[in-house]
């Protein structure tokens, strides 16, 4: 509901003229539904292994990455939502006649922009499961724990006090 009032708010800032007026949030919102429905289904299928940087590349790319996390969270969102808005803003005051063409563009710029968040996320998923992969099962880890040494004492820390 947050992304179809955005839209329409948006829409009606550069100039989209939607097509019944505020009833048109009731698609939007189920648009929006669906699609986040559709991106669930995306992201739930397994992941596959990806190549990684190494050497210099690594170092640089984690910096850049860095510096740009200090500024905005998830840039690949941030750029793909401002391009569409300029792009359909542009189209709005280009092509006066088809302000309701600009709404369906937005549409599909904001799906966009979201896809290109997800994305995002998945890298970021692919990233942890591989370091997942490289350490060392939680089983063993458990094993050692058990065999260790020291016992555990199992005591209580303060005796407790009789009835009085």
């Amino acid at each position: 509901m947050l992304t179809a009032f955005g839209t329409f708010f948006a829409g009606e800032g550069i100039g989209v003229q939607w097509w019944g007026s505020d009833l048109s949030l009731l698609p939007l919102i189920a648009v929006y539904g669906l699609a986040s429905l559709m991106f669930v289904r995306v992201l739930a299928r397994p992941l596959h292994a990806s190549k990684q940087a190494t050497g210099i590349v690594r170092g640089l790319q984690t910096a850049v990455l860095e510096l740009w996390g200090l500024f905005i969270d998830d840039g690949a969102l941030a750029i793909v939502a401002i391009l569409a808005l300029f792009g359909v803003a542009l189209f709005a005051d280009h092509y006066a006649g088809q302000r309701g063409l600009a709404g369906a563009l937005l549409i599909a710029g904001v799906l966009l922009a979201i896809w290109a968040g997800l994305a995002d996320a998945t890298k970021g998923r692919q990233k942890a499961s591989a370091a997942r992969a490289t350490s060392e099962p939680i089983g063993d880890q458990l094993q050692l724990i058990a065999a260790s040494p020291n016992p555990v004492d199992q005591r209580p820390l303060v005796a407790p006090q009789a009835d009085r």
